[in-house]
Order: structure tokens, then C-alpha cells, then sequence
């Protein structure tokens, strides 16, 4: 006897939707269409879509897992081969975070690419849509200090230490934007204590999809090496993000 599938078990079936040269391209601009669509787009028109390297910034909301509740936000500017960041995060009742970051780009790309991205499965059928637009890219090798401050005790016989910690940081981080205002930041930096050594670690992944325009979605899970022990948290965030 030939036994089945049970029908419980969804097959996961892929489609591709490629836009073409005259397809309609929903959620775009009409500058950025054309600049798709044109045969060699100009310089002109390839920054009335996106700019090459404006200021980038992003404000976002989020909950930390354990139930604390935080704000962010972060600036990136390219200057030609080299990149400038700066963050600030600030959990409510927990550390507070100030960065001062420098980078070296060691891989870009600016012009007109596909644009890629999946919908929600439903009824078990995953889209995925790929449209020509302008896209930005890059990979930066960067470094800096974290400034950490630990709130004072609520028992003020504690002898816990508390104030500002002065924290190395260094890694990676993957900038992407495109002509549909979708962003995506996706981060990992290694972290070393000045002054007692401890060593720490943070990823950080926020992005927006075509269909969510600029509002992203993220979470960054860190430890972070304070004076008396390493601060871990698990953020999961909602924000904005954009070019200026």
C-alpha cells in the first residue's frame, strides 16, 4: 500500500514575480521608474531617485525582553571612502548608550539593481517580488567608543558600581537603501571595557520592506561590559527611517 502525505504537511511553493521595463512597479516613485527603466540612466537621474550619500537617520521604539522599555536612534553619513555613525540608546530602569562611530567603506554600490523582497507566507505560498530600482550599498569596517551609563542603585547602601563606562567598540556594518524608501542596517560589533578588560558583544538588525515604505522593524541583542557584570538585553523595535 502507498501511503501519502498527511494533509497537514503545506507544500511551500516560490514565486518570482520580475517587473519588467513597462510593468507598473507599485509603492515607486516615477522618478526612480524611469530611472529603472531607461537604457543608461544619467547621474541626474539616478539622484532624483536616491541620493548618493545623504544624511541617513532612523528614531525607533522598542521592548526589551524582561520588560523594559527603550528608545533609539541613529545618524550615518558617508564621506567618501569613510563613514560616520552615531546611536543612542536608552533603556527605561537600565544602561544607557551613547556611540561614536568612524568607518572605512570597503565595498559599495550606487545605481540601478533589483530590489528584492518576500511577502508573509499565507495558505502556504511565499512571494517573492523583485523589481528594478536605484539602490545603494555598503560594507563598513568601523570603530569607535560606546559610552555606557549604569544607573545609581535603588538602595543606596549598594555598593554596585554605577556612572559612566567608556566601552571599545569594532565590527561590521551592512547599509542598504532603495528606491522604494526601503532601508535595512544590519550590524555586529565586538566590545572591550577600558578600564576592566571584560569583553562584549552586540547584533543589531533593522530593516524596511517595500510593502512597510520607511517604517522599520528590528531587535538587537547585546551584552554589554559594564563595571559590575555584562548587561544583556533583547530589544525588539518599531521605527522610521529615511534620507535627509
Amino acid at each position: 500500500m502507498t501511503q501519502t502525505f498527511p494533509t497537514t504537511i503545506a507544500l511551500l511553493t516560490v514565486t518570482t514575480a520580475l517587473a519588467g521595463a513597462g510593468d507598473a512597479q507599485a509603492g515607486q516613485p516615477l522618478v526612480c521608474k524611469e530611472a529603472a527603466v531607461a537604457e543608461s540612466p544619467t547621474r541626474e537621474q539616478l539622484e532624483a531617485c536616491l541620493a548618493p550619500t545623504p544624511l541617513s537617520v532612523e528614531a525607533a521604539v522598542g521592548y526589551a525582553l524582561g520588560g523594559s522599555l527603550s528608545v533609539f536612534a541613529r545618524t550615518d553619513k558617508q564621506l567618501g571612502p569613510f563613514w560616520a555613525s552615531g546611536r543612542v540608546r536608552y533603556d527605561l530602569g537600565s544602561v544607557a548608550q551613547l556611540d561614536a562611530l568612524g568607518g572605512l567603506v570597503i565595498w559599495n554600490r550606487y545605481g540601478v539593481a533589483w530590489d528584492t523582497w518576500s511577502t508573509a507566507p499565507s495558505g502556504g505560498t511565499r512571494t517573492v517580488i523583485s523589481n528594478k530600482t536605484v539602490m545603494r550599498k555598503a560594507l563598513i569596517l568601523a570603530g569607535g567608543l560606546k559610552g555606557v551609563l549604569v544607573p545609581a542603585p535603588d538602595d543606596p547602601m549598594s555598593t554596585a558600581p554605577s556612572g559612566l563606562t567608556a566601552v571599545a567598540v569594532g565590527g561590521l556594518e551592512y547599509h542598504s537603501v532603495g528606491g522604494f524608501r526601503d532601508h535595512a542596517v544590519r550590524e555586529l560589533f565586538a566590545l572591550y571595557n577600558l578600564s576592566s578588560g571584560k569583553l562584549g558583544a552586540v547584533l543589531s538588525w533593522h530593516e524596511a520592506i517595500p510593502p512597510l515604505g520607511p517604517f522599520t522593524i528590528g531587535m538587537e541583542l547585546g551584552a554589554i561590559p559594564t563595571e559590575s557584570s555584562q548587561a544583556f538585553y533583547l530589544g525588539l523595535e518599531v521605527g522610521y527611517a529615511m534620507d535627509l
